[in-house]
């Protein structure tokens, strides 16, 4: 027996989602086939499903140890183990630039995340909520305009939100 991994991500970061293991079973008896199959991740049963894979999302950072047991119908025990390293998710970074736009200021992010993607954008302006969920939002010059300042943090596809930056439009 060995086992095949299928990242969640091509990160290899926590939290891992939807990591798939399998387990590849080969030799015996032929009229012999497995009548329990149990499933574990640092010691701790995740699946005894009797199935020979499972998807499994793992939330922590760090050497991880997956195992798999088989007991066959004839008494045979089989299984293996491997080890797996996830690394910590690093949070997303965003720069703010602004420019003139017709009846206002444009204020422009540029965010990236190392280990993923964005995935949602938390915009300000002085203090308040915006609704904008996009990358670039423009704020209308009106009457008696005066600077603002506006805010923003990014979320990338592990949940983390980033630092919050700030730039001062006029």
């Amino acid at each position: 027996v060995n086992i095949s991994y299928f990242s969640g991500n091509q990160w290899s970061r926590a939290p891992m989602k939807n990591a798939l293991f399998r387990a590849n079973i080969s030799g015996g008896h032929p009229l012999d086939s497995p009548v329990d199959q149990t499933w574990m991740i640092d010691g701790q049963v995740v699946s005894d499903n009797n199935k020979d894979r499972i998807s499994v999302d793992i939330m922590e950072a760090g050497e991880h140890t997956i195992s798999y047991t088989l007991n066959s119908k004839m008494g045979q025990t089989s299984g293996a183990q491997t080890r797996i390293k996830l690394n910590p998710d690093i949070p997303p970074v965003c720069t703010l630039s602004t420019s003139q736009a017709v009846g206002g200021v444009s204020v422009k992010s540029s965010c990236s995340d190392a280990d993923g993607r964005i995935v949602a954008y938390a915009w300000t302006l002085d203090g308040k909520a915006l609704p904008n969920q996009s990358s670039v939002i423009t704020l209308n010059a009106g009457h008696g305009a005066k600077a603002a300042n506006v805010g923003l943090s990014v979320q990338d596809d592990a949940g983390v939100w980033s630092s919050v930056v700030s730039i001062l439009a006029n």
